[in-house]
């Protein structure tokens, strides 16, 4: 996951990556961990849950909860070990 956005005077960094992991894991892992994608995940209903469209179905949800200020430029989501896409948000 890549996050755009200022760096901040009082901090040096742009987001904290403990709260950045914390959003992938509430937003993403929790739901989708043990389940059957197809069946049981309300947010891929009707998708087929290849990588390229399960990156454009977390996106939305990683983008509303970023605070202000921070944007989303990419996912990566990693099929295998030599295996990955990278998704760069919806077309404009």
């Amino acid at each position: 996951m890549e996050v755009g956005g200022t760096v901040q005077d009082t901090t040096g960094m742009l987001m904290d990556y403990v709260a950045l992991a914390t959003m992938v894991q509430e937003q993403i892992i929790q739901p989708l961990d043990h389940k059957n994608l197809c069946i049981e995940v309300d947010f891929l209903q009707g998708v087929n849950p290849t990588s390229e469209n399960l990156c454009a179905a977390f996106w939305p949800r990683l983008a509303a909860v970023l605070p202000a200020g921070i944007t989303l430029c990419s996912l990566r989501l990693q099929e295998s070990q030599d295996y990955a896409v990278v998704y760069d948000g919806p077309s404009s």
